[in-house]
């Protein structure tokens, strides 16, 4: 089983339950961009449990429909998988006939757009997430298909030229950052990490049109310039507070410039659980010396902090929510989901990303 069919097995664990019904599986492949259905397409069904199993795999007739026989349902997860021109396309198993879209390709980004850019900061830690939601609005998948991408290309802050937590494939091409995963028509997400330039300026030019810029730092007392975005002030959370900036309607090529303190001895930073650390250190030395000074026998000291557990998972839980909201975007933009289904279902999975982005903002 190749390394791509892992990853996009994965990717639905969770989001679909549905068993073959009656060990028959039937449906096309409609290519969206010519509104016809696709012959000559090979699809595959694919049963997820230990490991991702291909049970079955047709080639669509000149009416783009494929069919499977003998699929009985175990409980499994089950999805059909098809590549189309070069990209891989997915669609929820459902018990009735299945229709998969597929499109043509184009090496315009004319279509691309960033619905939301979040930006959390960790000035205590040194670290920077940037959560993309990126719509493609055309009717054709975006891909590059030479050089050094094949999707995105996002460029980096000044001074960084390493990320680390993104999705495979993700790399970095100078200060360019490229996810090799084509751009389909409607919503999807780049989830990634860097540090903080020593500088402890975050001067980013904008890739894509973006609608909105949503900045948030903490501990909320650090020493932030801003820039054209505004300051909304101190957030709550359950453990730490953090510090919201905002910004609207960004176009290709303008800045996103934040100048942030992180100097050792400022008062936001020794405030930190990081800064409180040391000024514990430095007390204890302190304290040693003078009861050598003074010749006096004695032994002070402090309970060690547990270390965090648990953050690999609930980072791992937010990209899922992540991969939730854009796919249940991408169904209500066709026409799949009733508009007050997918309000309901999208609000509580926003209510839930919020919150754990708290508690990262807590934990990290």
């Amino acid at each position: 089983m190749s390394i791509r069919l892992r990853c996009f097995a994965f990717v639905l664990i969770g989001l679909s339950h549905a068993i073959p019904a009656n060990g028959l599986v039937v449906g096309r492949v409609i290519n969206e961009t010519l509104s016809s259905p696709q012959n000559d397409c090979v699809v595959l069904l694919v049963r997820q449990a230990a490991e991702p199993e291909i049970v079955g795999q047709d080639t669509t007739d000149s009416h783009g429909r494929f069919s499977f026989r003998d699929a009985g349902g175990d409980g499994a997860l089950w999805f059909l998988f098809a590549s189309y021109a070069g990209v891989n396309y997915h669609q929820r198993l459902s018990d009735g006939p299945n229709e998969i879209a597929v499109y043509e390709t184009t090496g315009s980004d004319t279509a691309l757009s960033v619905v939301s850019h979040h930006i959390i900061v960790d000035a205590a830690e040194k670290r920077i997430e940037q959560i993309l939601i990126v719509k493609n609005s055309g009717n054709r998948t975006f891909r590059t298909g030479g050089g050094h991408g094949h999707g995105l290309e996002i460029l980096l802050p000044d001074g960084v030229t390493e990320v680390r937590d993104g999705p495979q494939g993700l790399h970095t091409h100078g200060k360019i950052l490229v996810n090799p995963d084509p751009v389909r028509p409607g919503h999807s997400q780049l989830l990634f990490a860097f540090d903080l330039p020593a500088s402890g300026r975050l001067a980013q030019t904008v890739s894509y049109p973006t609608k909105s810029v949503e900045v948030f730092v903490r501990p909320a007392d650090v020493d932030v310039t801003a820039g054209a975005l505004q300051d909304r002030g101190e957030v709550p959370g359950e453990q730490h507070s953090f510090r919201r900036f905002s910004g609207a309607g960004f176009n290709r090529g303008d800045r996103i410039d934040l100048e942030i303190n992180t100097s050792p001895w400022s008062f936001s930073t020794l405030s930190s659980d990081i800064g409180i650390r040391w000024v514990l250190i430095g007390l204890a030395i302190a304290f040693a010396l003078l009861a050598i000074f003074f010749r006096s026998a004695g032994k002070t000291g402090s309970p060690a902090r547990a270390p965090v557990d648990g953050a690999p998972d609930l980072r791992a839980r937010r990209t899922a929510l992540m991969h939730q909201i854009a796919d249940l975007d991408d169904r209500h933009e066709k026409g799949r989901i009733p508009e007050e289904e997918y309000r309901t279902r999208r609000n509580a999975l926003k209510a839930e990303l919020v919150e754990m982005t708290r508690v990262l903002d807590g934990e990290a």
